[in-house]
């Protein structure tokens, strides 16, 4: 990892390693052994700096002067606490720069723009998956591991007087190998082709017909089998079918009349958890659960849900979906067969969702203030109210 600029905080890896052993006494979450740690940003001198809430505790992280740092994300393994975002400095060259239990490194070099997907941290081992607009003024999706960057794809492919655009959407990692998902077109712009890549590697799994509705959802590695969770146009009925691909063997999950969109899979001691959506009308959808094929209806189709995500902590399983009824979100939650609704004013979508034995955590960026349930109901982070900004990006919880 290029160490280009060290700060150390000596403060906060203090309060970050007590918070690691220790519970803070809050009762923000339900169980109390959890260690919840947010991550945010909030206004101050007018940039955007990073924060950490750990057990409600606010923190801010150390940062270069006149940066500010947006789009965190937050992992922990072994009590070590891992936060990524993108540092912008006066220049306005962007980075991605690192914390580890308040330490802060250069994770990448600065480029015009940077863009950060997924982190995932796997034997004291940290990846990034993102993209990044360099010097050479071509956008490229690339994955770092400890600092080092990977080019994946160009995000583009020039066609005569146009630009059709490539895709990677997810990041797993198994047995020290980079695994990701995606679609990329010939450099004629002809043919979309649905790929993974094994550390840069490419393997066509299909041939895509429409670049909107045909897309790579998730995919998980599990000792040697490689299963693909995808969306993709049937061209006798003109509908979208939900489809697995796994070890070169191709099952539809979902299929009919009905439009069917794969939003997420967790592969799980070899049992499949698979959400897809069913659009019943413009308006109405159902949310379908597979347990290994078996079918399970999590919503009547009486209303529309725009999103569905799965986790699985154990034997717990949970699938949290939210509508948008002009503007009016409702956010719900499916936890081993009951169904819950978020309480308190619901200001805009969740975007980060973790699952902790039954506890189930949620936070939201897409507001100036932070947004943060706990099994559904609204938990109070502290911030500065007299700021117009400040966000909750992430959320990670350890037992």
């Amino acid at each position: 990892m290029k160490q280009l600029k060290i700060i150390v905080s000596f403060f906060l890896v203090a309060l970050i390693t007590s918070c690691s052993k220790d519970d803070d006494g809050s009762g923000s979450q339900s169980n109390n052994a959890n260690k919840v740690f947010v991550v945010g940003g909030e206004a101050k001198d007018g940039l955007i700096v990073p924060i950490i809430w750990t057990n409600g505790v606010k923190t801010f992280l150390p940062v270069v002067a006149d940066t500010q740092v947006m789009d965190l994300k937050v992992a922990v393994e072994n009590n070590d606490v891992y936060v990524v975002g993108v540092e912008t400095n006066s220049n306005n060259k962007m980075s991605i720069v690192l914390w580890k239990n308040g330490v802060q490194s250069r994770f990448s070099e600065p480029a015009n723009y940077v863009q950060i997907e997924q982190l995932i941290v796997d034997n004291g081992n940290v990846y990034v998956l993102g993209k990044e607009y360099t010097a050479d003024l071509v956008d490229k999706y690339k994955y770092w591991k400890n600092g080092v960057a990977t080019t994946i794809i160009n995000t583009s492919v020039a066609v005569s007087d146009d630009r059709v655009q490539n895709n990677i959407t997810k990041m797993t990692v198994a047995n020290n190998d980079v695994y990701c998902i995606g679609y990329e077109w010939n450099s004629s712009g002809t043919i979309l082709t649905a790929k993974y890549w094994k550390n840069a590697v490419p393997t066509n799994i299909a041939v895509f017909k429409d670049e909107i509705f045909d897309y790579m959802s998730e995919i998980q590695v599990n000792g040697s089998d490689i299963s693909i969770l995808y969306n993709q146009l049937n061209t006798s009925t003109f509908a979208q079918e939900a489809k697995l691909w796994k070890n070169n063997t191709i099952s539809v999950i979902a299929s009919g009349s009905s439009d069917f969109f794969a939003e997420g899979m967790v592969v799980k001691d070899g049992v499949e958890h698979i959400v897809i959506n069913e659009q019943i009308s413009s308006s109405k959808t159902k949310v379908l659960y597979f347990k290994d094929r078996v079918k399970t209806e999590i919503t009547d189709g009486s209303f529309d849900v725009q999103r569905s995500y799965v986790r699985v902590d154990g034997s717990n399983v949970c699938v949290a979906y939210f509508t948008d009824l002009d503007f009016n979100y409702s956010i719900k939650y499916w936890l081993n067969g009951t169904t819950k609704e978020v309480t308190g004013e619901v200001l805009d979508p969740f975007d980060a969702f973790f699952l902790s034995g039954t506890d189930v955590y949620m936070t939201s960026s897409q507001f100036n203030v932070p947004q943060f349930w706990v099994n559904g109901k609204p938990t109070a982070l502290p911030f500065d109210d007299d700021l117009n900004y400040t966000v909750a990006y992430d959320v990670f919880v350890t037992q």
